[in-house]
């Protein structure tokens, strides 16, 4: 495999990986969008998964380098 696939796929591992972690603290801790008026969502909703997003993206660029 060349070095960009493997930057890849490191990048969506641990993008997945820490996304699922934030993901179960948010609800452990209750960090939760509530819908409102102005909401599109009908359920609460975490809203720290950017987190996860971003370590794939810095992960998947020191693999990268």
């Amino acid at each position: 495999m060349g070095p960009v696939v493997i930057a890849v796929l490191c990048a969506l591992v641990v993008g997945a990986a820490v996304t699922r972690i934030v993901l179960s603290f948010t609800r452990r801790f209750d960090w939760l969008d509530r819908p409102n008026l102005r909401s599109a969502h009908k359920r609460p909703t975490p809203t720290a998964g950017g987190i996860g997003i971003v370590a794939g993206f810095w992960a998947g660029g020191a693999v990268a380098v």
